[in-house]
């Protein structure tokens, strides 16, 4: 029998595709539309009352806008909204009359609560505190500074709290001077400039996010000065351009295409049953060589035993590793299956009988090409992928003392 199911039809307002974040979000969003069977129809404006340094492109700044009109005069389900970006630059009372336009529809926001409309949010406070904790911890920094977002972000707000009571937990008297308000975009490098002038003493800053950490890198290096090295640096949201950076940034891991997978499953469930049963997407440090770590940090932080101990954990433990993103999702766990498949076979070539049999390598290397597709990209982090392999190829190599043999296993 055909199913004959309506199709759930899901709106979705972000701001500049063009950002990491809002693009990140609109990616997940497409990918939980795609697992929950319903249409996605994406709406890229920009920032609504926009303030830019370049006068001109806020002039006509209104025209991109005018397709959240389209959003509000089409019949959707349910409308999930990127408040959070693109209010950045209004109050939460501007944000309400901007949302009023879609009255009529089940209204869904995104990164900031607004009186009266359920809100999926990031959770800024596990991360961030464990990242500040980190620098002060580990790394013995006492004089931090912090570059925050707008004050009219509910985000930005919430990760200057965390900053601010981890600081006094941790015995450091809070000074206001050490804290510079950015825009959440790569273009305020002046801003910690100034902060940086205004603060020689700094052996640390924080970014409230990662974006505002490239403008943090600019600013050094025209001054001279070596992040990670002279300040240690950490970022916020874990951006692809964190794993590009040099040194690699240490950030907070609450990825923005999670939110957008989630905000989908979450809207389909209100639809459904009028609820929503998760509001947050969980953060975690993820730590790299900003923040004064040296080599793989990530690579630490993992201790699976060995394969030979137990060899379906093993696999199935470090598959759960290098696919958590998207973790209800189909793909996923498909993907996760074949790594655990891929993992058997190496650990099969990898054995002194069997080294060199070219039939047996082969098979690896076919199951390899297969799985390192395009869309094995959307669901696995660099990162990751690069520790999972390492931490393998360690456990694997220590079988063999002879050097070739080393070689051919490389």
């Amino acid at each position: 029998m055909t199913d004959k199911r309506r199709r759930i039809k899901i709106g979705l307002l972000v701001s500049h595709l063009e950002d990491d974040f809002d693009d990140a979000v609109a990616e997940g969003a497409m990918i939980g539309a795609e697992q929950c069977d319903a249409d996605l129809v994406i709406f890229p404006g920009r920032y609504i009352d926009g303030i830019y340094a370049d006068k001109l492109r806020t002039v006509y700044e209104y025209q991109y806008n005018t397709l959240f009109d389209m959003a509000a005069a089409n019949k959707f389900d349910v409308l999930l909204v990127l408040i959070g970006t693109l209010g950045t630059y209004l109050d939460n009372e501007h944000k309400a009359q901007f949302l009023k336009k879609f009255a009529g529809t089940p209204v869904i926001t995104i990164t900031a609560h607004i009186d009266g409309y359920p809100c999926i949010m990031l959770d800024n406070r596990t991360g961030m505190k464990e990242a500040i904790e980190h620098l002060i911890k580990v790394h013995g920094c006492t004089k931090i500074g912090m570059v925050s977002g707008p004050k009219t972000n509910d985000d930005a707000l919430e990760r200057l709290d965390v900053y601010k009571e981890t600081l006094e937990e941790n015995g450091i008297i809070y000074d206001e001077k050490r804290v510079a308000y950015g825009n959440f975009s790569k273009f305020c490098v002046d801003e910690v400039g100034k902060l940086i002038d205004d603060n020689p003493e700094l052996d640390a800053i924080v970014f409230a996010n990662d974006q505002m950490a490239i403008a943090g890198y600019k600013a050094m290096e025209e001054r001279g000065i070596r992040p990670g090295k002279d300040i240690l640096v950490t970022g916020f949201d874990d951006d692809p351009v964190a794993e590009e950076l040099n040194p690699h940034l240490t950030t907070v891991k609450a990825d923005p295409s999670e939110l957008g997978y989630h905000a989908v499953q979450e809207a389909v469930n209100y639809v459904i049953n009028k609820a929503i049963n998760n509001d947050k997407i969980s953060s975690e440090m993820v730590r790299r060589n900003s923040c004064g770590c040296q080599g793989n940090s990530k690579l630490k932080t993992i201790s699976f035993g060995r394969i030979s101990d137990d060899p379906e954990a093993f696999a199935r433990r470090m598959s759960q590793f290098l696919f958590n993103k998207y973790s209800a999702s189909e793909t996923t766990a498909k993907m996760r299956e074949n790594y655990v498949k891929i993992i058997y076979a190496l650990d099969d070539y990898a054995r002194e009988e069997n080294l060199d049999n070219e039939v047996k390598k082969d098979k690896v290397l076919e199951m390899i090409s297969t799985l390192a597709s395009e869309e094995f990209f959307r669901f696995v982090s660099v990162d990751e992928l690069y520790a999972s392999v390492e931490y393998i190829q360690q456990k694997l190599i220590s079988r063999f003392d002879n050097v070739e043999k080393h070689l051919k296993l490389n």
